[in-house]
């Protein structure tokens, strides 16, 4: 039987030397990304659907 023997050298806590924040640009940035993808997607599908309907409804 192996012995493992290990010790947690904790520090005594501080306070921080300025406060953090998140990045709002960053944020934002993603945000406005994710939203342009989001919507060409629901287009490009929807617009794909009115293609096959029509196409469907021709023949």
């Amino acid at each position: 039987v192996k012995e493992l023997s290990f010790a947690h050298v904790v520090t005594h806590p501080y306070p921080a030397d300025k406060k953090s924040y998140p990045i709002r640009w960053l944020i934002i940035l993603f945000s406005v990304v994710g939203s342009l993808f989001a919507s060409i997607m629901v287009i490009s599908i929807i617009e794909s659907h009115k293609e096959k309907s029509q196409n469907s409804a021709i023949e």
